[in-house]
């Protein structure tokens, strides 16, 4: 996976911690667990804590997108340093008082903090694909299932309201049996 340099280390450990080894993903909860520890110790202390070998360590960081540790632990710092000033810029939201419109503007406050962190995981190339995709589908089904099913409702709704139509199929099972005879123009997410 490509990553842009504005992906920290722990939207790169959410991207891809279901693909890694049961080793790797050790290494990368340990990071997760004790990151202000994490940037202080050697690659050969990270895996001597965690009980694995200083290249599953090594692994670990490239499966992450940096070529060794040294470069992970960059990131990190990187990393604690903007959150520490999203911190101390959040505390300063009781400017916004108790009531509940004081609540509202300082989610909406922390969720501007946190919408370059989301968009940091897509590339141009990726969203120019989606949109041609979902432009050039004659046919668009979501599926989801469990928690997902209402997100996946949410899109197919918007997509509608605004001149897509989309499908919602909410029990996987029964998207697969059709799909063998969807036509290629068919596109499902």
């Amino acid at each position: 996976m490509q990553w842009s340099d504005d992906v920290g280390p722990t939207t790169r450990i959410a991207t891809v911690v279901n693909a890694l080894q049961p080793s790797e993903r050790r290494v990368v909860q340990l990071i997760l667990d004790d990151t202000e520890g994490v940037v202080e110790i050697t690659a050969q202390e990270l895996a001597d804590r965690v009980g694995v070998a200083r290249s599953t360590v090594v692994r670990s960081c490239q499966s992450l997108g940096y070529r060794g540790y040294p470069q992970l632990r960059v990131a990190l710092t990187r990393e604690l340093a903007r959150s520490s000033v999203r911190a101390s810029t959040a505390a300063g939201d009781d400017a916004h008082g108790p009531s509940a419109l004081g609540r509202i503007r300082s989610d909406l406050d922390a969720l501007a903090v946190a919408l370059p962190r989301v968009a940091s995981v897509l590339t141009e190339a990726e969203v120019e694909d989606a949109v041609t995709r979902v432009v050039g589908a004659r046919r668009l089904v979501i599926v989801a299932s469990g928690l997902s099913s209402p997100l996946a409702l949410d899109l197919s709704m918007r997509l509608t309201a605004v001149g897509r139509p989309a499908e919602h199929v909410a029990d996987p099972s029964a998207s697969r049996s059709p799909s063998a005879g969807w036509p290629r123009t068919t596109r499902c997410w």
